[in-house]
């Protein structure tokens, strides 16, 4: 499982069709690439026709006003007591 963590979602997803597993994904909000996979479940050995849980990193999405990056309140001009 740990070697499709970080691929794209379609190429995982073909290879799993491929060895005759059901596969399901799933997005989740996630600060990975969006597309890749994040997890597999299960992991191990698994029989043909078994449905694997495929995690898929989802977009973001920010609220407006909050910024990925806080930057500091920018200092007021004077207060020297002139």
């Amino acid at each position: 499982a740990a070697d499709y963590v970080g691929r794209p979602a379609d190429e995982v997803s073909r290879d799993l069709t491929a060895q005759h597993l059901v596969v399901t994904l799933v997005s989740l909000p996630s600060s990975g690439t969006p597309g890749t996979v994040i997890a597999v479940e299960p992991t191990g050995d698994v029989q043909e026709g078994q449905t694997v849980t495929v995690t898929v990193a989802a977009e973001t999405k920010i609220p407006p006003g909050h910024d990925k990056e806080r930057k500091p309140p920018k200092a007021e001009h004077g207060g020297h007591g002139d």
